[in-house]
């Protein structure tokens, strides 16, 4: 259960992607960070909510919460309107990492779904030791652009 630890975090970060620029851009940047951030603190308090599982049978529909609470993040970032300047940044550095990572998440439950309805124990152990946790938002870009909440979510060496 261990590695639960990991993939939380790996999964609220689908939650997390920013937008800025300078110049007339500023304060749609500002803006735009304010909007991200509150859905970054949205989503981990929304996964803070989720009950740990206590046994091999709840880890499946856990799972499936994370990676709900994930989706619906994403597609609110997504969402957002990112200032002209920097858009391409950060659809390449923040947005499109987080939606590989989505689709990593949502494989890893359809997997883990499937073993634990099929009573695959081996398979179930398998894909509990060693969930998606890598994390492939550039992490340094989103500091320095000034996130906070989204980068305590993405942080999977934490």
């Amino acid at each position: 259960m261990k590695s639960l630890a990991l993939i939380v975090p790996l999964l609220v970060l689908t939650a997390c992607s920013g937008g800025g620029g300078g110049g007339d851009d500023a304060a749609t940047k500002k803006a735009y960070l304010v909007k991200a951030e509150a859905v970054c603190s949205q989503a981990n308090a929304a996964q803070k909510a989720v009950t740990s599982p206590t046994s091999a049978a709840e880890f499946a529909p856990y799972v499936a919460k994370l990676v709900a609470v994930a989706q619906g993040a994403t597609n609110g970032l997504v969402a957002l309107t990112a200032p002209n300047k920097d858009k391409a940044e950060l659809q390449s550095k923040v947005l499109d990492p987080l939606q590989a990572q989505v689709r990593d998440a949502e494989r890893f439950s359809a997997d883990l779904d499937a073993a634990t309805k099929s009573n695959d124990q081996a398979a179930v152990i398998r894909l509990a030791s060693n969930p998606p946790t890598k994390t492939r938002a550039d992490l340094a870009f989103m500091r320095s652009y000034g996130f906070t909440a989204c980068v305590a979510a993405a942080d999977t060496a934490k």
